[in-house]
This record gives C-alpha cells, sequence and structure tokens, in this order.
C-alpha cells in the first residue's frame, strides 16, 4: 500500500511537470497572438485523481487545479476537449 501511495504522489509530480512544459512550449508572452483563447464546450475527458494527504490536506490538489485552469483557458493546448477532474478516496 505504501509503495502504490508513493508511486502514484511521482505520477501527479509528473503529471504537473508535463503540463507546465507543455505552459512553456505554448510560450505564453506570445499566447494571444496564436488564438489560444478560451472556447466554450468541447468534449469532456474524465481525469481521475488519487490525492496524497500530508497533515490533512492534498498537496497536489492546487498544482493539478493550476495546470487544468491553464489547458481550458488556452485552447491552443487541448483544443475541442473539456477535463473534467474527479476525485477519488480510498477512505470510505
Amino acid at each position: 500500500m505504501r509503495v502504490s501511495l508513493v508511486l502514484l504522489h511521482s505520477l501527479l509530480r509528473l503529471l504537473v511537470v508535463c503540463t507546465f512544459c507543455l505552459f512553456l512550449l505554448v510560450d505564453p508572452v506570445n499566447a494571444d497572438s496564436l488564438s489560444c483563447r478560451p472556447r466554450p464546450g468541447g468534449t469532456p475527458v474524465p481525469l481521475g485523481v488519487f490525492l496524497v494527504r500530508r497533515d490533512g490536506y492534498p498537496d497536489m490538489e492546487l498544482p493539478i487545479r493550476l495546470a487544468l485552469n491553464y489547458i481550458h483557458n488556452h485552447s491552443c493546448i487541448l483544443d475541442g476537449f473539456k477535463l473534467e477532474l474527479m476525485y477519488k478516496d480510498t477512505r470510505s
């Protein structure tokens, strides 16, 4: 169980790092010239996340929300799709 939590935590950090790499590739300084404005709608894509809690707070929730907000507000990253975040917990 402990190994799987560590692996999951590492995968979440990798997701955040990859998202910020996309952020750098898009070149946010010139993003307006690329017509990367938010567009309504899109095909919903569920993204399930198991959050690891430290001191009672999920340590990756805010970075994940920040990354998804950036993706949703710049349509040139995932044009035509909308990532929907679903939190799951192993506790009842």
